[in-house]
Order: structure tokens, then sequence, then C-alpha cells
């Protein structure tokens, strides 16, 4: 039998990415990953507007820049979640150390 890892792994198009996906989620499930994956992007493309990275004794320091990208609210609004959505994506984003969405918005 095979891990979901490994399901995931054997599909080839997109076309038949989606087959799997409707069959193996319901319809409000996938508005919500697709969801959650949008407002991952949206808040990735924001964050790399707002931080530029500044000398400061040696080190490196993120220095946020306010007037640049999309306040979560607006996020929120675009991609039609409540803000706490946003917010928890947020910090899977931003503040847990090993994490998904980084690791593919990265690459």
């Amino acid at each position: 039998m095979l891990n979901l890892y490994q399901a995931f792994s054997k599909i080839k198009t997109e076309k038949q990415f989606n087959a799997f996906m409707t069959d193996l989620l319901t319809p409000q499930e996938l508005r919500g990953i697709n969801a959650r994956w949008k407002i991952a992007q949206l808040l990735w493309n924001t964050h790399r507007e707002r931080v530029k990275l500044i000398p400061d004794g040696g080190n490196r320091k993120r220095v946020a820049k306010s007037s640049i990208g999309l306040a979560q609210e607006d996020i929120a609004k675009q991609a039609k979640v409540a803000q706490g959505t946003v917010t928890r994506v947020s910090k899977c984003l931003f503040e847990n150390k090993d994490n998904g969405y980084r690791s593919i918005l990265q690459s």
C-alpha cells in the first residue's frame, strides 16, 4: 500500500494532480487548500518586497519597510478568508523553523 507521499510522487501531470485532489478532498477542503496556498504566496511576495537586508556591525539585520506590500487584512480580502486564516499561514511561514511553505517558495 502507498503512503500519501508515494501517491503524490506518482503524479506526472497537472490534469492527473487535479483529478487526484478532486477525488481525495471535498470541494470545501480543496477551496481551503487553494486559499491557504494563495495566502502563502501573497505573504511571501509581500515579505520579499518589505524586507531589506542592511549591514549592522558585521551582522545583517532585517528591517521592514511598512509602506510596501499588502497588509494581512488586504490578503484576507483577496483570498476571501477570515483574517485568522492569514495569521495562521503567516505564523507557519515566518515563525516555524522547518516549514513546507517556505521550502517550496524558496525553491
